[in-house]
């Protein structure tokens, strides 16, 4: 099953070879949008992301977000959905392309001119990258209890 996971609260840190790499995340990201804009089937996981401190993940799945864009599915005073789904897109693309650049920063990947999801119709960015939306969030700052639990 093909999940996205959005950051309710708590740190998490991306792990590659024992090394961490760019930078704790927190409320505001997301983890595992690289299944909405990979074409490999199935997708391999590139690095574990490790809860830092107590936190809690809002699972989703793909299927879920991607009924969201279709006309037919409208909320209670029959408006669509679509504004929501082009609000989190906006998100997913922002928190995937930073990702990307710090895969690429590592060595995970390579950069190979591939085409960036900002060029397509979710093109609207919502905040800037690297950066979050919990003004206390310091990604530099360790967190005191920075217990090592892998959650997928």
């Amino acid at each position: 099953m093909k999940n996205v996971y959005f950051v309710l609260y708590g740190e998490f840190e991306f792990v590659w070879h024992s090394s961490s790499f760019g930078e704790r995340i927190g409320l505001g990201w997301t983890i595992g949008e690289e299944v909405l804009f990979s074409k490999a089937n199935p997708i391999k996981r590139l690095e574990t992301v490790i809860a830092k401190s107590e936190a809690c993940l809002l699972q989703i799945k793909v299927t879920d977000l991607e009924n969201m864009a279709k006309p037919n599915k409208t909320q209670a005073a029959g408006s669509s959905f679509k504004p929501d789904y082009d609000t989190l897109m906006g998100f997913l693309v922002s928190n995937y392309e930073t990702k990307q650049n710090w895969r690429k920063d590592v060595g995970i990947i390579i950069a190979a001119g591939a085409k960036s999801p900002r060029a397509t119709k979710y093109g609207t960015t919502f905040r800037s990258v690297g950066t979050t939306t919990n003004s206390n969030f310091n990604p530099k700052q360790k967190h005191p209890k920075d217990s090592s639990i892998e959650f997928f």
